[in-house]
């Protein structure tokens, strides 16, 4: 049988221990055989559990002198590390939102809540009110807190026309925004639950074709609109008019508190730090 999650953690913090390396330096996995749909492990897969392997893969910049040696032990870590990832159970979501500025066509409005592509439904109506929206497979999500308010945090691949649309709704001011001291801090307030800017769509195990049509823009460039399909992807319209994509597990109706934060971009947290060291001193 696998380890439990609360095994597998002990595990983990033990096996670093023994190596005299940082938990946080390391990735330490057992191997297990997960898949879409969640399905109970047969016997000849339990069988394979029994022999899971162990992985440690280092995160630390590579020790080799030579540019190239670098090069390529980051190239194998990033392949260690998909692989790996392959092997753990995560949620796959869908956001869904308007088209980027530009990119609109003209909108025929419908009641919050209705199918907006069911059967019998005009072809030119579907074809305008889903030309209005875009989504995008998340490469990754996750909660973050749930206290002042609940707060999740997801990546994009960028350039994109999903971060595009999602950067042109934060409000101006909030990209101006500098840190300041405690003292100074204003009374929180949490965000008004109306308007939302986008959904997060929580899919089942049944939705592996929806992932895949999201997650591939070059060939989906509009997914509510499929020219084999004219209703396109089937979804329903929340209180804010955005799509809830039919037969999630759940779908999650947000809101952007603040910019984006550019991830693949280190100086980006080094200046940052400065200034509020700054700011606050």
């Amino acid at each position: 049988m696998p380890p439990t999650t609360a095994t597998f953690a002990r595990e983990c913090r033990s096996f670093c221990k023994t190596l005299t390396v940082d938990p946080s330096r390391c990735i330490y996995a057992a191997k297990k055989s997960l898949s879409f749909n969640h399905s109970i492990p047969t016997t000849s897969q339990h069988r394979r559990h029994a022999n899971y392997s162990r992985r440690l893969l280092h995160t630390a910049r590579a020790t080799g002198s030579g540019r190239e040696t670098q090069e390529g032990t980051q190239r194998k870590l990033k392949d260690d590390l998909r692989a790996l990832l392959r092997d753990v159970a995560q949620p796959v979501a869908v956001v869904t939102s308007f088209m980027p500025s530009g990119n609109d066509a003209p909108f025929t409005s419908k009641a919050p809540g209705a199918v907006a592509n069911e059967a019998g439904a005009g072809e030119n109506t579907s074809q305008v009110e889903g030309s209005r929206y875009h989504g995008a497979t998340l490469s990754s999500f996750t909660s973050i807190a749930m206290d002042p308010y609940p707060i999740i945090a997801f990546a994009l691949r960028i350039p994109s026309r999903m971060a595009t649309s999602l950067s042109s709704l934060v409000a101006p001011s909030a990209s101006s925004r500098t840190r300041t001291p405690s003292s100074a801090t204003p009374p929180f307030s949490p965000p008004p639950l109306y308007p939302s800017h986008m959904v997060i769509n929580l899919l089942s195990a049944s939705q592996a074709s929806e992932a895949i049509t999201f997650s591939r823009p070059d060939l989906h460039p509009t997914p509510f609109l499929n020219p084999t399909n004219p209703n396109g992807v089937k979804y329903t319209l929340s209180p804010d008019g955005l799509p809830v994509l039919r037969g999630a597990v759940g779908a999650l109706s947000c809101k952007l508190v603040g910019p984006p934060i550019p991830l693949h971009d280190l100086d980006y947290f080094t200046d940052r730090d400065m200034k509020t060291s700054v700011a606050v001193s």
